[in-house]
């Protein structure tokens, strides 16, 4: 059983072998969120969301076929938390110690589509909101950084990114110019971004994380707030206007900016 279960937070996990626990869910309702080519809009209808508010207990079975329907399934997941917490409905079974929240179908076929799903369920589980946006963020964070560092999209080689291989700059874009208020109006000289530690960015800055240059973006390589899904589905308007506005700009200021316009949960 150890091995059909994967651990978010605290006490709390996601099965990825249903057959395993059914007879367990004898006395919870079972929610089905099948998500198809042909079946590829809210799983809410009035129906079962009515259901929903009439149970005691409530368990997910998700089923994904295609990547670009994980936003819907992202904005059903956290309708029905908020429900059951309205409504006082329990989310999850317990099985001996653990509280397992949800069943995900065809899990090792389909790990790169169900990678937005977890961290969806990991960050409802939050109480603390600073707690839950410290985690979207590091989490954001750290896929930005693997989309760019891993895949080496800007094509580094000897410390000079493909762009400007043929020039004496390294570092790629992380320049900005000296006078942090009047910018290129008070000076055309770009300096070193202050933050770049042994040539790693120390800021954990998420809105340079998000910067394709022109070149990137003629190759169809662009990252913003829509198509990454955590800052789609997980931040408001303005905390999505902080994202984008705040270059060469450490974390805990840009964290103080988002939890101030976080308005509740």
């Amino acid at each position: 059983m150890s091995d059909s279960l994967l651990k978010l937070r605290d006490n709390y996990y996601i099965s990825t072998k249903l057959e395993e626990i059914e007879n367990i869910l004898k006395n919870t309702d079972l929610l089905r969120l099948k998500y198809t080519d042909n079946n590829n809009s809210s799983q809410l209808s009035r129906e079962i969301i009515k259901k929903i508010k009439q149970k005691e207990k409530l368990f997910l079975a998700i089923n994904i076929e295609n990547k670009l329907l994980i936003g819907n399934a992202i904005k059903d997941i956290k309708k029905i938390k908020q429900l059951c917490e309205k409504n006082k409905v329990k989310f999850g079974i317990k099985i001996q110690d653990k509280i397992v929240v949800a069943n995900i179908e065809k899990y090792k076929e389909n790990k790169e589509i169900y990678a937005n799903i977890i961290h969806t369920l990991n960050a409802i589980f939050y109480e603390n909101i600073e707690e839950k946006y410290n985690y979207l963020y590091d989490t954001i964070c750290d896929y930005l950084d693997n989309e760019f560092i891993k895949k080496n999209l800007c094509g580094f080689k000897n410390d000079k990114c493909k762009v400007k291989k043929d020039s004496g700059i390294e570092m790629g874009c992380c320049y900005h110019c000296k006078n942090k208020y009047f910018g290129m109006l008070y000076t055309n000289k770009f300096n070193l971004c202050e933050y770049l530690k042994d040539k790693r960015c120390s800021a954990k800055c998420i809105t340079c994380k998000l910067y394709t240059c022109s070149e990137l973006q003629k190759q169809g390589i662009k990252y913003n707030t829509k198509n990454v899904l955590l800052i789609r589905y997980f931040f408001n308007p303005i905390q999505k206007f902080v994202i984008i506005s705040s270059h060469f700009t450490p974390k805990e200021k840009i964290m103080k900016k988002i939890l101030k316009y976080s308005f509740g949960k």
